[in-house]
């Protein structure tokens, strides 16, 4: 009983009673979930009720900054974004776009540095920076620029979250993002250059002022992980506290077996007239050493890292769950693993790859970006199509973990119609029409020399029997 409770009693009996029989109540009501339980196992549990961007505001600097600093010195934090980046972009994620002036002008835009305002990358390193970007510091913002001296008038600028003030503040606006009064995004407030340059940008006089960039100039890329969230949070925010401290273990175990390996061992005088007589002694290969009397010799017992090598891999194990990749494909580890269960953790982490370039790089980049470009090739005075026009896009190759086995199966399900033949193809990373006009020019130069090859499909079936009649003999009778 508290000392509100004591009060309560001394003055009314009958209310203390009442308040008892409602906390009882209440404390077995939040028992339906163990997780609601209020203990000793849970008192220091702290969960508040804060909503999505009041936790990004309180936190989203911090962790940006220590994800950034991850990436730069950790391995593993390295490899698992240059792991996520490449598997989510890879070569590029391409438009299907039909023949014409459109496709033309989409290679010749995004297949060189033209689309970059810096004219550092094509479109897909653009794609790449978004991603790894957008896994260390939970978002990045992509800046329409109209460039009227080019020839396809679009630049695309690519701007680090710290250009949007978390804490700018005026009225209507939320975290450097301005809302209308149904709470949609109107604008995003950008400074004019980066805020933390520490003097290494010399137009000095922009330092600190910021401008409104209207919402359809703005490409905002993050993962959103709660309703009504308007800011990024870094992916490696679960597990950045966990790599910090194996870090830290890691160069502890060091320490210890670099301090104890500077001792072979520690000489006894056990009568104490030995000065100076142990100088003489040096361990050797093979050497029998006959000691003084009075002398003795105790060697060292280096530290044991028995527990070492497992205490590493349950680590990078969390680690891996938590980035949503492999251990092996994050580690390179792959002493555990056979085909089985090799295939089943690519297809799962496959999953997560599909799930993240759908929802964040094709919707809130790629999307947006291809609108971009079509007003753009108006502006420059092209056949533009029906603005309405979306396009697919195509994944990056998605590698074969054993073609004996994965090739025919992919035959049997096009050939029971579970899957089509084009669809096998975009999963190579190549758009059907790409590959079936490579196959057709390849075809046509096979005949125009006259050759017949044995992987002729058109020709010979895969137990070399001639499916066209008037073609060379069966090579299986042809020796005969």
């Amino acid at each position: 009983m508290n000392i509100s409770d004591k009060v309560v009693s001394f003055f009314s009996p009958e209310a203390a009673l009442k308040r008892m029989q409602y906390r009882k109540m209440l404390e077995i009501k939040s028992r339906a979930y163990d997780g609601a339980s209020r203990s000793k196992r849970t008192s220091k549990w702290c969960a508040n009720p804060t909503s999505a961007n009041a936790e990004v505001y309180s936190a989203q600097r911090t962790l940006r900054d220590r994800a950034r600093d991850l990436i730069r010195n950790d391995p593993y934090a390295n490899r698992g974004q240059a792991l996520i980046a490449s598997n989510i972009v890879g070569k590029g994620i391409l438009p299907q776009l039909p023949d014409g002036d459109i496709s033309q002008a989409w290679k010749l835009w995004a297949e060189t540095t033209m689309c970059d305002f810096n004219e550092t990358q094509q479109f897909s390193g653009i794609q790449e920076l978004v991603v790894k970007s957008m896994v260390s510091d939970g978002e990045i913002f992509v800046k329409k620029i109209i460039d009227k001296s080019a020839k396809i008038p679009l630049k695309l600028q690519v701007l680090e979250s710290d250009f949007v003030p978390m804490d700018f503040g005026i009225a209507k606006t939320v975290q450097g993002i301005e809302l209308n009064e149904a709470g949609q995004i109107v604008a995003y407030h950008m400074f004019k250059n980066h805020p933390n340059n520490n003097g290494q940008d010399r137009i000095l006089k922009h330092m600190g002022e910021t401008i409104r960039v209207p919402a359809k100039d703005i490409a905002h890329i993050f993962r959103q992980d709660r309703a009504g969230q308007l800011r990024g949070v870094s992916w490696l925010a679960p597990i950045m506290i966990m790599l910090r401290d194996l870090n830290e273990y890691q160069g502890a175990e060091l320490m210890k077996q670099k301090v104890s390996s500077l001792f072979a061992g520690f000489i006894k005088d056990l009568d104490g007239d030995l000065e100076g007589e142990s100088s003489d002694l040096t361990l050797e290969p093979a050497t029998l050493q006959q000691l003084p009397s009075g002398m003795d010799i105790t060697f060292s017992n280096p530290p044991s890292t028995e527990f070492y090598e497992p205490y590493v891999k349950t680590v990078l194990h969390s680690v891996a769950t938590g980035m949503g990749v492999t251990y092996e494909a994050l580690t390179g580890d792959l002493s555990q693993v056979n085909f089985s269960s090799a295939r089943m953790g690519w297809l799962e982490m496959s999953r997560n790859f599909d799930v993240w370039r759908k929802h964040t790089v094709n919707t809130q980049f790629n999307a947006k970006v291809f609108g971009w470009f079509l007003e753009a090739c108006k502006l420059g005075g092209l056949n533009v199509p029906s603005m309405d026009f979306i396009p697919s896009w195509t994944s990056p190759r998605r590698e074969m973990i054993d073609p004996t086995k994965e090739v025919p199966a992919k035959i049997k399900a096009i050939r029971a119609g579970l899957c089509t033949l084009s669809d096998a193809i975009r999963e190579t990373g190549k758009h059907p029409d790409d590959h079936f006009k490579d196959l057709a020019d390849d075809n046509k130069l096979i005949d125009s020399y006259g050759l017949i090859l044995d992987s002729d499909a058109r020709i010979k079936a895969q137990n070399g029997q001639n499916l066209v009649e008037g073609n060379t003999e069966d090579e299986t009778n042809k020796d005969q």
